[in-house]
């Protein structure tokens, strides 16, 4: 049977979703964990690693937890589905999107400290040291068509080196394919979150390799 994994419930339409298969939660709202992707993607790991090609993944829940389950889903696979909400037509697009063009890491490129940023980003003093690049604009007209966005995000982070930060705002679809694309060139996304508590943004490391997602799957 089909299966619609949730990286954390908590807006979507269940009868719509349902309609695409049996909803698998993969983090519960009351864990709280926005700020600690580490854990996030130990919760989800032993559910991803066996999503199949007629599985989906609704994109639901938090940016940190979206762009996690892109990330380890495009560690794993080279294409997956996605579920995306359109509010003209009330009901769910399904969209497919493909990882084997992501480049390769550039090796001349390994001590740079870059903020990549999507859009809707209003507070930008992250840091100061830092540069910031921006991915996306706030009318991305291929924000419904996220092979397309793909395409326009690799031209600016093919030039993207391992410390570079993502700073995870704006759409979810945008944080989840900026994420899938630096993790399978890196390795590893360093995030930039916003601690609501502290009113400030916290930096996490977090790796993502098929070996590393196999021993959490194994635990």
């Amino acid at each position: 049977m089909n299966r619609v994994f949730i990286p954390e419930p908590r807006q979507f339409d269940e009868a719509a979703a349902k309609k695409y298969g049996a909803v698998v939660p993969l983090v519960p709202k009351e864990y709280k964990l926005g700020l600690e992707p580490d854990r996030i993607k130990s919760l989800m790991a032993r559910s991803l690693l066996v999503f199949e090609d007629d599985d989906y993944l609704l994109l639901d829940g938090p940016n940190t937890h979206c762009a996690v389950a892109g990330s380890v889903l495009s560690t794993i696979r080279n294409s997956f589905n996605l579920l995306m909400w359109n509010s003209l037509s009330h009901d769910y697009l399904c969209r497919e999107i493909n990882f084997d063009d992501i480049p390769k890491i550039n090796m001349e490129i390994v001590s740079s400290r870059r903020i990549f940023v999507v859009n809707n980003v209003h507070d930008i003093k992250a840091d100061g040291d830092m540069m910031m690049i921006a991915l996306t604009d706030g009318n991305d007209p291929n924000i419904l068509n996220p092979d397309k966005a793909k395409e326009a995000m690799i031209k600016i982070l093919a030039n993207s080196g391992p410390e570079d930060h993502l700073l995870l705002a704006g759409a979810k679809i945008h944080n989840l394919l900026a994420s899938s694309i630096m993790s399978r060139m890196h390795g590893k996304v360093n995030y930039m979150i916003w601690d609501l508590n502290r009113k400030e943004w916290v930096k996490r490391t977090c790796i993502f390799t098929v070996e590393s997602l196999q021993r959490l799957s194994s635990t």
